[in-house]
């Protein structure tokens, strides 16, 4: 409901964090944060896009009682300059922004390491080690590189992620890849794969530049009833992440991430 008035009314999202602050003495402050902001631009109709961004800043800059409220937005760099084109957002992005750029060495490794050394789980040395060269130099590796180390894990023994199970799993650039092709290959027949690959094309904006294909969110209609219950098998299996959409509140899909596009 709320994100249908959103689409409406510019306040909304104001009074809405003004009711919660009000009714809630206790909560000194509220950070919202919208992660992936760049689907406004490849998932949302070009007509709901400002209003929606003219939402968020009424939010932040209420004329009259100023709100303790903060929104944080994370996006790909390479569509900061659609985000750029509308001035409003420029000004309020202004002296605001955090450029993160790629992960240093020994930034990786505590990434790797220390997560596993939390849970008494020691990495191999010669692991992280490779794990850091496979995406030294390749930020849009680290997709790759946080689906590998689930994997790892799941075949870690005796407390410890080895070598022999990166050599199983076949290094970070394949892991994702060779999960789902076997996810792929075990489908029951060749009517199924078929019904796979119809679902994988409609969740991809193709452009010119296959670097520049992006995730696309599609609804159950578009995808279909009768190849819904592979959608299901899908999401059991970490490929896809379904949700609900607020029109007529009907179930949507979209790939768990964009490095499975770029790597299989």
């Amino acid at each position: 409901k709320l994100a249908e008035t959103l689409q409406q009314e510019t306040n909304v999202l104001r009074d809405q964090v003004a009711e919660i602050l009000q009714n809630n003495p206790e909560t000194p402050h509220i950070l919202l944060a919208i992660d992936q902001f760049e689907e406004l631009y490849t998932n949302t109709p070009e007509g709901e896009r400002q209003p929606f961004i003219d939402s968020l800043l009424a939010a932040t800059h209420a004329a009259t009682t100023p709100l303790d409220f903060t929104i944080v937005i994370t996006m790909r760099d390479d569509f900061l300059g659609q985000a750029l084109a509308y001035r409003p957002l420029v000004d309020a992005l202004q002296n605001s922004d955090v450029k993160l750029g790629p992960m240093e060495p020994e930034e990786l490794k505590e990434a790797i390491e220390k997560p596993a050394k939390l849970q008494g789980v020691e990495v191999e040395e010669c692991l992280t080690e490779l794990l850091i060269k496979a995406v030294t130099g390749e930020p849009g590796l680290l997709p790759c590189l946080e689906f590998a180390l689930t994997q790892l894990w799941e075949k870690r023994k005796n407390r410890v992620l080895n070598h022999s199970a990166y050599k199983e799993i076949k290094g970070v650039k394949q892991a994702l890849a060779k999960h789902a092709e076997k996810i792929y290959k075990n489908l029951k027949s060749d009517k199924e794969r078929q019904q796979v690959k119809h679902i994988f094309l409609q969740l991809v904006n193709f452009k010119e530049d296959a670097k520049d294909d992006t995730r696309r969110l599609a609804t159950r209609s578009q995808i279909g009833n009768d190849n819904w219950h592979l959608v299901q098998h899908l999401a059991n299996k970490r490929l896809v992440v379904t949700g609900q959409g607020s029109a007529r509140q009907e179930q949507t899909v979209e790939v768990v991430h964009e490095a499975l596009i770029r790597g299989w």
